[in-house]
């Protein structure tokens, strides 16, 4: 919205006008010197920082359309959810003010393998350049881009000439985005050594199995963290130390930059050694808590083995199946005692849809063997669907299957919308 106000002289003269042209028309032509400038209403900036990002300053002279194009500046970056501004000629310049209201829509930043700065120091290199960035940034607008561009100019003075694109990505495997990195897509680091700092428990070997397979590859800290996450849980999860965490990794350069090889330090935090409690169940019908808790290979103040836990899931999945529960899913919400040690599970249990036999159909077979099989197969049409039968049945009849020769066997089971499945064999 836009509002002017005149001394008493002008706006005589300004009315005086109206009869032959808006006040705007009369002014749009005229240049004004800055006397003042503000920027009120933000909670997230300092107003110098919104005024740096306006583009002109108290002594600059300008064209009144340059207050519109500053507004239209900020509001394309993402950083303001709303902008409003006035200005008031006077004989001694230009008085001019903007309110402004935050933009709630910011996220996180970091410099996914850009090794050539440490962050701190390209934080602050970059807030030279682009005001409104502080180490966080909305994940829409322009300030994105405005911000990955000055990280590509800020490398290019240090002789890395690379083209600096951002991505959004979450922090946590499958959960929404909450996260801003700035990656070096041109010029791409490579993975000279990993140091873990911390991982006590492992020994030398199992720290050398869990790196090597990164040594040498492109140096990318989100991918590299994700990585040993997955492969130090399984480690430490069948150990008992369930709430292991994995830090943010440290590249330092290592010789020439244009060859941006680079040493990585990565922090372990092994946390404490855990042990069963107990495991709740909730949600199961076609199964009694006694048959689930009959399948669980683990026990009260044994230690909390986690591939034990894996195991024993998989053999409830197993038992779902074999009695039509297809599409059966197990979340499992564990609830920690950090003053005894000791983790209790409930397991969450949705059945999903029972399932039903519909056709067999064997394909590629002689007819004389075809029939044979047919007949073996104890599943008829109608029958609860046994998830598990089809490989006992394909285990069971391979001497059939091949009759003195090899033969491939193809297996579709396909489900229906009237829950009914459809098994083809295509020999």
């Amino acid at each position: 919205m836009l509002a002017m106000r005149f001394p008493r002289i002008l706006l005589l003269l300004v009315m005086a006008s109206l009869l032959t042209a808006d006040a705007s028309l009369l002014l749009a032509g005229q240049t004004f010197r800055i006397q003042s400038v503000r920027v009120i209403g933000s909670q997230r900036y300092p107003e110098e920082d919104l005024v740096a990002a306006l583009g002109f300053k108290p002594g600059d002279t300008i064209a009144l359309d340059a207050l519109q194009k500053a507004a239209d500046r900020l509001m394309q970056s993402g950083a303001l959810a709303s902008l409003q501004y006035k200005y008031t000629p006077l004989s001694t310049g230009l008085v001019v003010e903007y309110t402004v209201a935050d933009s709630r829509d910011f996220l996180p930043c970091s410099y996914d393998n850009i090794v050539w700065i440490n962050s701190e120091e390209l934080t602050k290199a970059v807030h030279q350049k682009v005001p409104l960035f502080d180490g966080e940034a909305p994940s829409s607008g322009e300030l994105l881009d405005q911000v990955a561009q000055a990280i590509s100019q800020l490398l290019a003075q240090r002789g890395v000439v690379t083209k600096v694109i951002y991505e959004l990505n979450s922090r946590v495997a499958g959960a929404p985005i909450d996260a801003i990195s700035f990656v070096s897509d041109s010029v791409v680091p490579k993975i000279r050594d990993i140091t873990l700092t911390g991982a006590n428990l492992l020994s030398p070997q199992e720290k050398m199995e869990n790196t090597k397979r990164l040594v040498g590859e492109p140096y990318r800290a989100r991918q590299l963290r994700e990585s040993l996450v997955n492969g130090l849980f399984f480690i430490y999860g069948n150990k008992g130390y369930l709430r292991m965490q994995v830090g943010e990794p440290q590249a330092t350069l290592v010789g020439d930059p244009q060859q941006a090889m680079v040493a990585v330090t990565v922090p372990v935090t092994e946390g404490s050694q855990f042990r069963w409690a107990s495991i709740s169940w909730s949600g199961n019908t076609a199964l009694t808590k006694a048959e689930l808790d009959s399948m669980m290979a683990i026990r009260s103040g044994d230690i909390a083995d986690h591939s034990r836990l894996d195991t024993s899931l998989s053999a409830v999945q197993r038992a779902y199946k074999s009695r039509g529960y297809l599409a059966v899913q197990l979340k499992r919400v564990p609830t920690f005692d950090d003053q005894y040690h000791t983790v209790s599970y409930m397991v969450d249990v949705s059945e999903g849809d029972l399932f039903h036999m519909g056709n067999l159909r064997l394909l590629g077979l002689e007819p004389g063997v075809a029939e044979k099989l047919q007949k073996k197969w104890k599943l008829n049409r109608g029958d609860v669907y046994n998830g598990q039968y089809l490989q006992t049945f394909l285990k069971d009849n391979a001497g059939l299957i091949s009759e003195g020769r090899s033969r491939t066997v193809k297996s579709t089971e396909m489900q229906t919308p009237e829950h009914l499945v459809d098994v083809t064999l295509q020999f």
